[in-house]
């Protein structure tokens, strides 16, 4: 890597606010959904993979890129970027401006070096490297460093973000009963379909955990080192199956703190 991955943070945060902000305002306006194998892909989808892919391009342009909207640029680096341009497509076809975009850079390991989420209705970007979390809004100023004691602490859970991938059936037996649990033992089940939207709850305190199934998309990456860099470590559920860029199939999120009470409610090891 000819350039430490800290230098590349400004320049990413600029790319993430610029395709978030293309992102809401899009939010009201006509979509054109194509999707013929059953997917649900709509014109913003593709605008805003061409922005991220243009904005990396630019920023490195030796590194591989991975898309969910397009075919691999492949450069034979031992560094690639993995992008979703939006997460929650099925919201943004049917008017919920539940949505996130993101972008991850792996090393040949499959580790994260850094990366960057963009909440566009929140008008908001986290973007972390392997050391320190960082927050920019659209109101302007420069990344701003986000510490532990900035996060909220373990309160117990109350609201809780439950999700599920694509790859499980609608009726899956453990969703439903997952679903029948949590609405029994908490005040609030939200099913955002989004989990970068999630992890800007999980940051601002919306959600206090979050429980996903087959949830392993392009967004993985993102959402596993963003999750950690949060203090909010990710354990794996108990559906088996192969993992997204090396990460859980099903998994938990939650404040260390509230582990044994999350554990105690959904059943699983965490």
């Amino acid at each position: 890597m000819s350039k430490e991955p800290q230098s590349y943070l400004p320049s990413l945060a600029d790319l993430m606010l610029l395709v978030g902000e293309h992102i809401r305002r899009s939010l009201p306006t006509r979509l054109h959904v194509t999707g013929a194998d059953g997917s649900v892909v709509t014109n913003v989808d593709l605008e805003a993979d061409a922005i991220i892919r243009s904005g990396l391009e630019a920023l490195a342009p030796s590194f591989t890129i991975l898309s969910e909207e397009h075919a691999p640029r492949s450069t034979g680096s031992d560094l690639y970027w993995v992008v979703d341009p939006v997460d929650g497509t099925q919201n943004l076809a049917i008017g919920l401006p539940l949505v996130g975009s993101s972008v991850a850079l792996l090393n040949r390991n499959d580790q994260c070096e850094l990366a960057a989420a963009a909440d566009p209705v929140g008008g908001r970007v986290l973007i972390a490297d392997q050391h320190a979390l960082y927050s920019r809004s659209w109101m302007g100023g420069g990344l701003e460093r986000i510490r532990a004691t900035d996060l909220p602490g373990a309160k117990g859970i109350r609201r809780i973000g439950l999700l599920r991938g694509n790859s499980l059936a609608r009726n899956d037996s453990e969703f439903a009963r997952l679903n029948n649990e949590l609405s029994m033992n908490v005040s609030r089940v939200l099913q955002t379909r989004s989990p970068i939207v999630d992890v800007f709850l999980l940051a601002s305190g919306g959600l206090d955990a979050l429980v996903c199934l087959g949830c392993d998309g392009y967004e993985m990456p993102a959402v596993v080192h963003l999750a950690r860099r949060l203090g909010l470590p990710i354990a794996p559920g108990p559906i088996g199956g192969q993992g997204a860029w090396g990460h859980p199939y099903s998994y938990t999120i939650c404040h260390p703190g509230n582990k044994d009470e999350l554990a105690k409610i959904t059943g699983w090891p965490t």
